[in-house]
């Protein structure tokens, strides 16, 4: 049941919606259960090295935190609704401009978390996929990284049972952005000798 303000018919709505908003209910969870908060662990700096779960409204939460953590997180990963007009415990039928507006305001705070050398992975099917790519070079201003296909199911059951109208939807994508030219992906390399490459391939052609 959001609202979708206009920026410009509504700006103190929207200032209101936005303002950052208090934290209730806190409790430390552990391997022994929940317990009372008795505060948040920080470093030297005063930033919070707890893991937070928060519960609620993402966008309201987002804003909440910005004042915190704005500009110091590395990596963000999110999967939005599909918007695919399916019967999910969120909804996931938005018209297709308002599904725009609804990511274009969460994409933007989430690149105001971002650090310089941050990176966000935005999980999408192919209903909303090219739309949603269109927006993100604007938000986060052409720092395409790649677009990764995931395999996400096999051409068996009942996603073959209207192949004569259209092919099976077997994969989602991960939409890749960095937050600047700062940001660098450092592939980790594991060594192999070649009897063991030969044994792979060799298992791989057998089969």
């Amino acid at each position: 049941d959001e609202i979708f303000w206009n920026e410009i018919l509504a700006p103190d709505e929207i200032s209101r919606l936005l303002d950052p908003k208090v934290f209730t209910n806190a409790k430390r969870i552990d391997k022994d259960g929940e317990h009372n908060l008795d505060g948040f662990k920080t470093n030297e700096n005063g930033d919070i090295k707890d893991n937070l779960i928060i519960k609620g409204n993402n966008l309201l939460a987002l804003h909440s935190l910005k004042k915190r953590f704005a500009g110091k997180v590395k990596l963000i990963y999110i999967d939005p609704p599909y918007n695919r007009e399916a019967e999910t415990f969120y909804n996931d039928s938005f018209h297709r401009s308002s599904w725009l507006v609804f990511m274009k305001n969460r994409l933007e705070v989430a690149r105001d978390l971002l650090s310089p050398d941050g990176f966000i992975f935005i999980q999408i099917d192919d209903a909303q996929q090219a739309y949603l790519k269109v927006l993100c070079d604007e938000v986060f201003e052409n720092n395409f990284v790649n677009c990764v296909t995931v395999k996400s199911s096999e051409t068996s059951g009942v996603k073959m049972a209207h192949v004569e109208k259209k092919l099976p939807k077997l994969k989602d994508y991960l939409l890749v952005y960095r937050k600047s030219n700062e940001a660098l992906l450092h592939p980790i390399q594991i060594e192999k000798d070649f009897l063991e490459k030969d044994k792979d391939y060799l298992n791989y052609y057998s089969k």
